[in-house]
């Protein structure tokens, strides 16, 4: 209890706000820290709290594209007749994105800065597809496609507004025409990216160096490339024909697959990462082939591998600082990691040690984190115990542990459910370190302020009680 004596400063009602605000921290703060403990040893973390997202009216399906580290969703919507739109889910709202002013579309991608990307649907004669650039401000809109195009979609964006994406061009020559990839650059301008033909972009990072694969030309082979200030570097091959791209860093490093040297019908493929101008094989987990499917900013690969000469049976990995990882099942054979954050979470898909009603391995998504695989559908089912289907592909992660999943309920629910989690044992350790900072630093304010007035009033402090001198 505080008591307020005669002669003490008055530390006004906002500090004995702040006392109590720094009690409940430190309170949960210590609650938290001792409960991973007892999470670890029931082996059923807590990851936070699941909620559904809802759905525009008139809809009745919803797909999502990409999370933000904010906890912004985008997608798509659909329902009768082929209707659809670009959605924004924000701040427990969801919304359209007005495409352009046009009535259809989905959005791919969503930047940490708020530009979204995607593909508006003009329902002329004939119909097509338009890219574009939704900016933060929410009323303005760039068209980042070549004008020229029979159709154009974009399909990943950076922090200050490029995006990289796809269309339908003419080229001369060419009687039909191709799909060429394209860079909308921060200065306006557009870009033709690889080779010009038959090329797509799969990612680009904030310095708006650009990843993508195609044919060169005169050949029927895809390569990888990354195109930077201009200029279109061949990523080259781990001595086979083939290499495709799964994304880029900030760093510039690149993850994909490539084929090992031999015939083209039966040439290993293995993943790889490229780092300035060198291309490093990461290997397999014991079989002949392996894939990558995603890297972070540490270098950090994901993906899956065959894990014996049969190669009927892949497993999801991490390739971490020149070694790979198994990430393990659920009880089944298979698996396959999708994405990894920056904190290191992995999320993908694993198999149960069970069948469905057609005979197929059960699938669930799961989260790997610290070692630990995670039953994300399992834990979605919990909180949702009437939850008939749950999409384990559809499984999608941000840099702060937000997750996202598609379901259906038996009471007609369906769409995406997002989990919201609770912070690390670490974050509540600096939570309680905190707190306890400004409890020092606000005693020793209210210290201060009592001796400058005892030494005009003659009130002289003594430990936890005053007396008049």
């Amino acid at each position: 209890m505080d008591h307020q004596l005669s002669g003490q400063p008055a530390c006004a009602p906002s500090c004995s706000a702040a006392r109590r605000i720094i009690r409940q921290l430190l309170l949960v703060a210590a609650v938290m820290a001792v409960a991973p403990g007892h999470a670890q040893q029931q082996q059923q973390p807590v990851l936070g709290t699941w909620s559904h997202v809802g759905m525009l009216p008139g809809y009745t399906e919803m797909f999502v594209a990409d999370i933000d580290n904010a906890g912004r969703i985008v997608g798509g919507v659909w329902g009768p007749g082929g209707a659809s739109t670009s959605v924004l889910y924000s701040n427990g709202r969801l919304s359209e994105i007005a495409n352009l002013g046009l009535p259809g579309g989905s959005a791919a991608d969503i930047s940490n800065t708020g530009y979204i990307v995607g593909g508006a649907l003009d329902r002329g004669d004939p119909p097509r597809t338009i890219a574009y650039i939704h900016h933060p401000d929410g009323a303005r809109y760039t068209q980042p496609g070549p004008p020229n195009a029979a159709w154009s979609r974009a399909s990943h964006v950076n922090d200050v507004g490029e995006a990289v994406g796809t269309a339908s061009l003419q080229y001369p020559g060419s009687l039909d025409a191709v799909q060429s990839a394209f860079l909308y650059d921060r200065n306006g301008q557009r870009h033709t990216l690889g080779w010009g033909a038959y090329t797509v972009a799969t990612g680009l990072n904030n310095a708006g160096q650009v990843v993508g694969q195609g044919h060169r030309p005169g050949s029927d082979t895809v390569r990888a490339f990354t195109w930077r200030n201009g200029t279109t570097i061949d990523l080259g091959t781990l001595g086979g024909a083939i290499a495709t791209t799964a994304g880029i860093n900030e760093a510039g490093q690149i993850a994909g697959t490539s084929t090992l040297a031999g015939p083209l019908s039966e040439a290993p493929r293995h993943a790889y990462l490229w780092d300035n101008g060198v291309m490093t094989d990461l290997g397999t987990l014991g079989g002949r082939d392996s894939n990558a499917w995603d890297l972070n900013n540490a270098g950090d690969v994901v993906g899956s591998s065959a894990v014996d000469g049969s190669g009927l049976f892949h497993r999801a990995f991490l390739w971490r600082d020149g070694t790979m990882r198994d990430l393990g099942t659920f009880g089944g054979l298979g698996s396959v990691a999708l994405q990894v954050n920056e904190r290191g979470d992995v999320v993908g898909v694993a198999e149960l040690d069970e069948l469905d009603y057609k005979g197929n391995p059960v699938q669930h998504a799961f989260l790997w984190r610290d070692g630990r695989l995670i039953d994300l559908s399992a834990s979605l089912a919990a909180s949702f115990n009437d939850i008939s289907q749950i999409d384990p592909y559809s499984v999608h992660m941000n840099d702060v542990g937000h997750i996202t999943l598609y379901g259906i309920t038996a009471g007609g629910l369906r769409g995406i459910f997002l989990l919201t989690q609770v912070p690390e044992p670490a974050t509540w350790a600096m939570l309680l370190a905190g707190a306890l900072t400004l409890w020092v630093r606000l005693r020793r304010r209210v210290g201060s302020a009592s001796a400058r007035l005892a030494t005009s009033t003659g009130t002289v402090r003594h430990g936890p009680r005053e007396v008049a001198a």
